[in-house]
């Protein structure tokens, strides 16, 4: 599994957004250590090159009532995740 996609499944470390706190002092690690072994694996298939963060961010203001209900539904679940 890809780093990105265990960043998008924590809600501390990014959630679906992947939007972290850089000043978070704990790594995925430390909020599930069940996920080292998934880490390790995919270091071993494909490398690791994590040597710094860099982002390009953009976004679109969206009015919500002009969502899908289940689009709502997502919207709402990634802000209630702990």
């Amino acid at each position: 599994m890809h780093l990105n996609k265990l960043l998008f499944y924590f809600y501390r470390t990014g959630g679906p957004w992947l939007v972290s706190d850089m000043r978070r002092g704990e790594s995925m690690l430390d909020i599930d250590i069940t996920i080292q072994d998934e880490v390790e694996r995919g270091i071993e298939s494909e490398g690791s090159n994590l040597s710094g963060v860099s982002a390009c961010c953009s976004w679109i203001e969206t009015d919500i009532d002009s969502l899908s209900d289940q689009q709502k539904s997502k919207f709402s679940k990634s802000f209630l995740k702990k």
